[in-house]
């Protein structure tokens, strides 16, 4: 393993991941082994391409060993962001990229990782961005968020919502407690969070457009969006108090 920095791309999916996975592989082949080294965490459902690796009558062609190598699975833990935050206990990179199950990133992926660089080398207390889809839309966090926490703002100048964020481990570790996304959730509201907490920061994050995904639509899980919703309207309302010196995993109790 050359001495570069290491990148881990952690993929959640209930269902099969095999072309993400993949994807990941080759974009990183063609255009950025030289820039860094790779692992590839993955959690949810065990993808097909590794239950099938060592088959010989399936065609496995485009997994090298090498490749094979680089994957680690991780056990669901019960919720995505329990299993996102496992996986992230787990890996050793200095950088986190996220995807999941609709996610396909484009050959501009690892654009993140470049993005998070030059955040750093702009002083950046966090380097902290997100990928677009390929619609290249932008989403903004609940003017109801905004108002809960009394940010005084609304229309596109509310904090941005950031879909599938990437990281660097020292900006996880020193101002995120440790975890890609707050504890007391479970799958929804997690990304608006996220946006809302680094604007409370006073280092406003924004999604690149240099970096996109395409849509694979295996549907959303909806389970857990009433319990989410009101996760994050108290950690919105505690926010109003506490504003920058609220913690990002501050925990909240919801039944």
């Amino acid at each position: 393993m050359k001495n570069f920095p290491t990148v881990s791309v952690l993929i959640n999916s209930l269902d099969d991941s095999s072309q993400q996975a993949l994807s990941v592989f080759n974009i990183y082949e063609k255009n950025y082994r030289d820039l860094f080294n790779l692992e590839v965490l993955i959690s949810g459902t065990m993808p097909e391409v590794i239950k099938n690796y060592h088959d010989d009558k399936l065609n496995t062609s485009d997994m090298t060993s090498e490749n094979f190598d680089k994957i680690t699975f991780v056990e669901d833990q019960g919720t995505s962001v329990s299993s996102i935050n496992e996986m992230f206990r787990k890996s050793t990179g200095d950088y986190i990229l996220n995807l999941n199950g609709s996610t396909l990133p484009q050959g501009n992926f690892f654009n993140l990782f470049i993005e998070l660089k030059k955040q750093e080398e702009a002083g950046c207390e966090m380097a902290i961005t997100s990928m677009k889809p390929s619609s290249k839309d932008t989403c903004w966090i609940p003017q109801w968020a905004s108002d809960a926490s009394n940010l005084g703002v609304s229309g596109d100048h509310r904090p941005q919502i950031l879909r599938c964020p990437s990281f660097s481990r020292n900006t996880i570790e020193k101002h995120l407690g440790g975890v890609i996304f707050n504890s007391s959730f479970r799958h929804h509201y997690v990304d608006n969070w996220l946006g809302h907490f680094c604007y409370l920061f006073g280092e406003e994050k924004t999604e690149t457009a240099s970096s996109c995904w395409t849509d694979i639509n295996f549907g959303q899980t909806t389970k857990h969006d009433a319990h989410d919703k009101a996760v994050y309207l108290e950690l919105c309302t505690a926010a109003k108090e506490l504003k920058s010196k609220i913690s990002y995993n501050h925990e909240i109790n919801v039944q």
